[in-house]
């Protein structure tokens, strides 16, 4: 069910800083308000999201630098009152520290991006967090190719799955806008992914996000009969069944 979108809450809590711890192209672009994330790690956006968010790469030296995201696992934020797991996912100015999806690019010797936002597929975020967390929260499984261990170590054998999975932003049923926090500040918990603290939990600060439930599109069509045409985003709340991997 997505009944519980409409149930959503921001809890008002007083929050500080924790201390840091060769054949066809691919259609790599998906339709709607989506982020295509493909079983190698890379993502990208449609083209509507890059409007909408102003998601382009900008010049070195522009004075306005656009929006990348953050995504956000609501296990690790309890504030997110969800009642159920899920991903959530946040604007954020790509200048800020710490910005997942579209944050950063590299440039050419006179300041342009050397690529667009469309094009540019990085993989780090999307190998090392996206991927994991949709195949435990949601219950999907990303096909993987067979890995010949090294010395000592054992084969990693091929696991049949999904070339991609889309990843749709919904907002919130009820008002049909994102959610908001009852604080301008928040701390949002970010995965430490380099270093001693690796795998442990920091946190970074934003003011005044918005939030969007972060959904794969598998498993919110599943949910409708089968004669019944792909809805748009803004028709999700009409959504009869919702399916996600029990988790604790």
């Amino acid at each position: 069910m997505l009944d519980f979108l409409q149930n959503i809450t921001i809890a008002d809590v007083a929050e500080k800083t924790v201390a840091r711890t060769g054949g066809p192209r691919k259609q790599r672009n998906p339709e709607g308000l989506a982020i295509r994330v493909f079983r190698d790690g890379s993502v990208y956006p449609s083209l509507e999201l890059v409007e909408k968010f102003g998601l382009e790469y900008a010049a070195k030296d522009s004075a306005v630098t656009g929006n990348g995201f953050d995504v956000i696992d609501t296990q690790l934020f309890p504030q997110f009152q969800a009642g159920k797991r899920i991903l959530i996912i946040s604007p954020a100015q790509k200048s800020l520290p710490k910005v997942d999806l579209f944050g950063s690019t590299v440039y050419e010797e006179d300041g342009k991006p050397k690529s667009s936002v469309i094009d540019q597929g990085s993989k780090s975020f999307g190998t090392e967090e996206l991927i994991p967390a949709i195949e435990e929260i949601y219950g999907l499984t990303f096909a993987k190719s067979a890995v010949t261990g090294k010395e000592g170590a054992e084969d990693s054998p091929a696991v049949e799955g999904l070339d991609f999975v889309d990843m749709l932003l919904v907002a919130n049923p009820a008002t049909g806008e994102p959610w908001t926090a009852p604080r301008d500040v928040v701390y949002i918990p970010k995965k430490v992914s380099r270093g001693k603290d690796k795998g442990t939990v920091s946190t970074q600060r934003r003011e005044k996000p918005e939030f969007y439930a972060f959904l794969p599109a598998e498993v919110v069509n599943a949910a409708q009969p089968a004669t019944e045409p792909v809805k748009e985003i803004n028709s999700l709340a009409e959504a009869r069944e919702f399916g996600t991997a029990e988790t604790e």
